[in-house]
């Protein structure tokens, strides 16, 4: 037979199993995201346009215009198929380098940023030890 304590711990054994189960299908509804029919994972990213990029964060479909850099000093810019920014074929420079959500000021591109940031680095010379 089983004791009241044996029971007890049973009945509360199987209450967090439901439980955790229950907040995991919660999770993964919560994590996903709906645009246009089409359902997206938890940080996928994509362009529904070329001048836009999507990201689902947390359920939430967060999406950002694209601010092309200025080519008027490129003799013959050319805008790629499928994309937003023009290029100058001379040097095959992708103009992409602000991004900005409509209704406030733009900002670097995050891969820009992180760039710069790479380059603003101070790395030590490497000395070679002799032994």
């Amino acid at each position: 037979m089983f004791s009241f304590v044996d029971i007890r711990l049973a009945l509360l054994l199987g209450a967090t199993v439901l439980l955790a189960q229950g907040q995991g299908e919660d999770d993964r509804t919560g994590s996903s995201c709906t645009l246009d029919g089409q359902v997206y994972n938890d940080r996928d990213v994509w362009k529904p346009e070329p001048c836009q990029i999507c990201v689902c964060d947390s359920g939430t479909v967060m999406c950002d215009e694209v601010i092309c850099e200025d080519t008027s000093e490129c003799s013959n810019p050319v805008i790629p198929h499928d994309e937003c920014c023009p290029v100058c074929p001379d040097d095959g420079t992708n103009n992409a380098l602000f991004s900005s959500i409509p209704g406030q000021q733009p900002h670097p591109h995050p891969l820009i940023s992180k760039i710069q940031a790479l380059r603003d680095l101070e790395v030590p010379p490497v000395r070679r030890v002799t032994g």
